[in-house]
């Protein structure tokens, strides 16, 4: 790999069944992001889960800084082998974006700058690989989402939001409700400018995107 530096966290070889496939993945994912973006050094590391994930994730990733993304595969998944280098293709290209992201403005802070960073990582998924929707980008109907659109559109710069409950599952909204906005943030603003993409919108202010909600907010 030219850019990105592979660091298997694997002192007790709970790794070992994976380590083939995974450097395949980073090598594949690193190239095929070239074609997109200028090339950015990247430390990719990678671990075993301890305790078993969400059924729906048998690989799952996190970029909370410049520089780095985290992979963290659950060997407790029955489906593992079978989904393994898709979920891997899929995470890598989701954190990576996150990472390009880093270099400019940031994951961000606020409500509205986390719902574009998921949106745009999201939708680079796409970019980068012929793959459906995952559950967590459509999990209401965009009637189903106009009244949350609006409460997004009021609080898009509230840097005090729960992150967990508008994005996991906890406490009154739906699960991965900001996923879903975000998606259709996103797709809304590519459907209005063409000529961009997930990757060339890495940088973009999540600002330039608010103004989609208000197309989410009305009920078809």
């Amino acid at each position: 790999m030219d850019q990105w530096s592979l660091h298997f966290l694997n002192a007790r070889g709970k790794l070992d069944p994976y380590l083939e496939r995974t450097r395949r993945a980073l090598e594949r994912t690193e190239a095929r992001a070239l074609e997109f973006c200028d090339p950015i050094p990247l430390d990719v590391i990678i671990r075993i889960s301890d305790v078993p994930a969400i059924p729906e994730l048998s690989v799952s990733g996190s970029a909370y800084d410049p520089g780095r993304i985290d992979i963290t595969i659950d060997p407790f998944n029955p489906e593992l082998d079978r989904i393994l280098d898709q979920c891997l293709d899929k995470t890598i290209f989701h954190e990576f974006h996150h990472a390009l992201r880093w270099e400019g403005p940031g994951y961000g802070w606020s409500l509205g700058e986390a719902l574009v960073s998921e949106g745009l990582a999201q939708h680079f998924v796409h970019q980068a690989m012929d793959c459906a929707p995952e559950p967590w980008e459509s999990v209401l109907s965009r009637d189903e989402l106009a009244p949350y659109a609006e409460m997004a559109a009021e609080r898009f710069d509230d840097k005090s939001y729960n992150h967990s409950e508008w994005f996991f599952l906890n406490g009154k909204m739906p699960r991965w409700l900001g996923y879903t906005l975000g998606s259709h943030l996103v797709g809304d603003y590519l459907l209005a400018h063409p000529l961009a993409s997930p990757a060339s919108l890495a940088h973009e202010p999540a600002q330039s995107f608010s103004p989609f909600l208000t197309t989410l907010k009305q009920v078809n």
